[in-house]
């Protein structure tokens, strides 16, 4: 972050601040030109030492308070990040545990709280910036095949066997049967040993929700490939003349350009089908 970033932050109360003392020191002015009878104790710019340190107060407390914002939202970006970490951490493998999924949508909440909480300009839009990169991990991870397609509903389920099913296409009332949720366990009371665990093998719902909330992009989300002209100027020389690394991007580029499907199918010459008309 650069130091006119840094500053950037106490221009606007600073100069809130200066007009502040301008106004002042032109009232006491006026004050004194006009109504020197009403303050016989006082001459000139007696008052002006008095203003200066209050001023002086004034510039320290907003000074004050602009670092306190600026450590504080600090604070809160540090811990964030690790929360993003961690929420991409317990998901990362494909799993479908509800203890996990429980921990990572609690966690994931509490991390965008914290964002609430960062105020200064700086730093919110680094936030917003980790925030971004998590989505994309997480949609990466909550995706497979080689397409990127959806975790069917037998993940949610808690099936072992999910991607099996998917494959078979089994139904969703069988694989909700399958599921060992608020199963009544009978047993044995014994000192020598642990009571049978019972849980339930489907995810909680809320924790589903949550994570798949965070998923879906704002509706005030501006996209940053929006203000890249396709194609803009140095792509439109010719793919002879571009470096090796990108020749093969620059000729998908030209022949996007230049190429569309009809509604049969047929690959159509832009430039042909243009002379033609």
């Amino acid at each position: 972050m650069g130091k006119f970033d840094q500053l950037r932050v106490y221009i606007a109360p600073t100069i809130f601040v200066l007009a502040l003392i301008v106004f002042m020191t032109l009232l006491w002015a006026i004050m004194v030109l006009l109504f020197p009878n009403l303050l016989p104790e006082l001459n000139g710019l007696s008052a002006l030492p008095a203003i200066s340190i209050s001023a002086g107060v004034l510039i320290a407390i907003v000074t004050f308070l602009g670092d306190r914002e600026r450590s504080s939202s600090k604070i809160f970006l540090e811990r964030a990040i690790v929360g993003f970490d961690e929420v991409v951490k317990l998901l990362s493998n494909q799993n479908n545990n509800r203890i996990t999924w429980i921990d990572a949508a609690r966690t994931l909440i509490q991390t965008l709280e914290l964002g609430d909480q960062i105020k200064n300009p700086e730093y919110k839009k680094a936030f917003d910036l980790e925030a971004e990169i998590t989505r994309a991990k997480l949609y990466r991870a909550l995706s497979f095949g080689d397409v990127g397609e959806p975790l069917p509903p037998n993940f949610f389920y808690g099936s072992q066997f999910w991607q099996e099913h998917s494959q078979r296409k089994i139904l969703l009332e069988e694989a909700a049967k399958t599921a060992s949720y608020n199963k009544t366990v009978a047993h044995e009371f014994s000192n020598d040993s642990l009571s049978p665990k019972i849980a339930s093998t489907d995810l909680w719902e809320p924790s589903v929700i949550a994570i798949y909330d965070f998923l879906k992009f704002d509706e005030n989300y501006s996209d940053p490939l929006d203000s890249i002209e396709t194609p803009n100027s140095r792509w439109n020389t010719h793919p002879l003349y571009a470096l090796r690394f990108e020749e093969g991007a620059r000729k998908y580029v030209t022949h996007k350009k230049d190429h569309y499907l009809d509604e049969e199918g047929n690959l159509v010459n832009r430039k042909a089908q243009d002379s033609k008309s």
